[in-house]
């Protein structure tokens, strides 16, 4: 004999689908962070590594470490910044293909996107504070020696 049920209501069902989606949403974005995390990071380590002699001679012309320190993270929150701005600009991009194929209205929360660029920015100066602090500790007569 066949027998029919129903799963739940539509709404409760559909709640719950928009939840997971939302969670796995940003989920994703604390993963991107991470990942955008460590590649400023080894981009900051390597411009303390390349860039050993000018700082250096900065710092034996009078810069003070802190000076040296907030070039480092200003560089590094710039490129977030960027990056931020460039997925921003994506994202609506992609938003409004996405719409239009689907013949769907575009819904963008511009709070959101101005999240995107400044948290970017944030992050990655953050990420750069730790090669900053190596930046700041360079002895300047062992640098200009190299």
């Amino acid at each position: 004999m066949l027998e029919v049920s129903t799963i739940g209501t539509g709404s409760g069902l559909r709640g719950d689908v928009d939840s997971l989606i939302v969670r796995l949403g940003w989920g994703a974005s604390a993963l991107a962070a991470l990942v955008g995390m460590i590649v400023v990071a080894a981009q900051a380590t390597g411009n303390v590594i390349t860039r050993t002699g000018e700082i250096g001679l900065r710092r034996s012309l009078g810069a003070r470490r802190s000076q040296i320190g907030a070039q480092f993270i200003a560089e590094s929150a710039y490129i977030g910044l960027g990056g931020g701005l460039i997925g921003a600009i994506l994202a609506i991009i992609t938003i409004l293909i996405v719409c239009a194929v689907q013949h769907w209205v575009p819904v963008i929360d511009l709070k959101l996107l101005l999240f995107a660029p400044i948290s970017a920015m944030l992050i990655a100066g953050c990420a750069g504070t730790v090669p900053a602090i190596r930046a700041s500790r360079i002895d300047p007569a062992q640098a200009l020696r190299q």
